[in-house]
């Protein structure tokens, strides 16, 4: 019998419900006492002077003390690290220090508002990461699969010039929106065994719990002219 694919679901909180199950899937990791506790939200809305979003208080109440699936690459901030920048609420940033990602504070009292891309010096103009919070938050769980620390089968690589169409057209895509990350934008694909993230359609990554999922798509992607930068088939 096929198992159903991957859905993001359209409610805030079914979204954090597939949160747990793809940190259970993807990180080995049980979520059910990865929570912060309630007062550190408290404190943190006291020292910032802001009520804080509903989705950001259930993200950090259910999920926010799980470092092995939020910080594996990037900074994802405690409560007691938020801080007010330019007119946004930061609440992380890409681990070179490049770009910090953060909510706006006109839209702080939106239950699941959006997460903009925040540079050094320019506060209003950069680019939308996820329309929402909980889809930002999905978004990133599913780039981190690939620094996952369970055994799992990855490739990476270069995608050869007019390749990326080729691969986009033969793998279903995960109903994630277009992500703004290092590259822009981030499409992902797959399904509950594999995923595979196409950067800026330069860079492709291959991350699967079983080979037979992987060796799919590694093949299709030598087909095109593919050469890796890494491949790992674990024993």
């Amino acid at each position: 019998m096929p198992v159903a694919p991957f859905r993001e679901p359209p409610q805030r909180i079914a979204r954090w419900e597939q949160v747990a199950r793809l940190t259970a899937d993807w990180f080995e990791t049980d979520s059910s006492a990865g929570g912060v506790d309630p007062s550190e939200m408290i404190r943190a809305e006291r020292r910032l002077g802001l009520a804080l979003p509903l989705a950001l208080h259930e993200w950090y109440l259910r999920f926010g003390n799980l470092p092995k699936v939020w910080n594996v690459q990037d900074e994802v901030f405690a409560p007691h690290e938020f801080e007010v920048d330019n007119g946004y609420l930061v609440i992380g940033r890409e681990n070179q220090g490049v770009f910090s990602w953060g909510i706006a504070v006109a839209a702080l009292g939106e239950a699941d508002p959006a997460v903009t891309i925040v540079g050094p010096g320019e506060p209003n103009h950069l680019q939308v990461a996820a329309p929402t919070l909980t889809e930002f938050a999905i978004g990133l769980l599913l780039l981190n699969v690939k620094f996952s620390q369970s055994r799992l089968f990855r490739a990476n690589g270069q995608i050869p010039h007019g390749a990326v169409e080729t691969i986009e057209a033969s793998i279903s895509r995960l109903p994630v929106p277009d992500l703004h990350w290092y590259a822009s934008p981030v499409r992902l694909f797959g399904d509950h065994n594999i995923t595979v993230e196409i950067d800026g359609g330069a860079w492709l990554w291959i991350t699967a719990k079983e080979s037979v999922a992987f060796e799919r798509v590694v093949c299709l992607a030598e087909g095109v002219g593919m050469s890796w930068e890494a491949i790992e088939r674990p024993a």
